[in-house]
């Protein structure tokens, strides 16, 4: 197995002056734009500060599995370290997408200079440029796609047939649930943005279900590493 260097207190200052630095640009942004490319290494699933340290508690509960045997104070740590490996994770999904949000402002928004209010008539002449919207035949076309997926599995195919689908539809980037989750929490930010103010009952209480949707349907990306366990198992070929 390949070493690796030991991790030094100058490195870890490194991250921390980083994590600081961040902090920093952020306050400094000029649009949404800006926030997006700030959060993007921190949220990203792959690579992201989070997904860091998530995998941190997890190596963390693992390990302390190896101690139980000589210390069954071991096994509380263990718990411990699995419940933040858990918050981390919740975490993580639940701010998966933050920097995409901030990407779906308009270009012109910009930043109003602190203590200042955009006038009323520079909100109502603003332009939005959004690309073009998909036909409703083309939606239905994509509903009638997932209804097809789950008439084939009421038929009961094999698992290995199955699974590769399973993967593409709770793909950790572009499955259904980072898709969907996407579009209700945009429709929030839509009905927050153009409804007349102030905002009714009836409007805040749709933005409200919205968003918990949103966040419901986007934790069921998780599953996606369900489907990757799942294939590792059976033999079945990584996408």
């Amino acid at each position: 197995m390949p070493q690796h260097a030991e991790l030094l207190p100058s490195d870890v200052e490194a991250i921390t002056t980083g994590l600081l630095r961040l902090s920093q640009q952020i306050d400094r942004a000029e649009c949404p734009a800006d926030i997006a490319e700030v959060l993007a290494p921190i949220v990203d699933r792959h690579d992201g500060v989070l997904r860091r340290l998530t995998q941190i508690f997890e190596a963390v509960g693992d390990i302390c599995n190896d101690f139980v045997l000589q210390d069954r104070y071991a096994s509380e740590l263990q718990g411990e370290s699995d419940d933040a490996f858990d918050t981390l994770r919740n975490l993580l999904n639940q701010v998966n997408d933050l920097d995409a949000q901030f990407r779906t402002f308009a270009p012109h928004v910009t930043r109003t200079p602190r203590g200042h209010r955009p006038a009323p008539a520079a909100q109502s002449s603003a332009s939005h440029d959004t690309p073009q919207a998909p036909s409703g035949m083309r939606i239905r076309q994509a509903v009638d796609t997932l209804a097809d997926l789950a008439a084939y599995l009421r038929e009961h195919p094999p698992l290995d047939d199955v699974l590769p689908l399973l993967a593409r539809l709770l793909n950790e980037d572009r499955g259904v649930p980072i898709v969907l989750g996407s579009i209700l929490r945009c429709t929030e930010h839509l009905l927050g943005q153009q409804s007349a103010l102030p905002v009714s009952d009836e409007t805040r209480l749709a933005m409200e279900a919205f968003r918990e949707a949103a966040q419901e349907a986007t934790d069921w990306h998780v599953l996606h590493w369900d489907v990757q366990r799942l294939r590792a198992q059976s033999g079945t070929p990584g996408r």
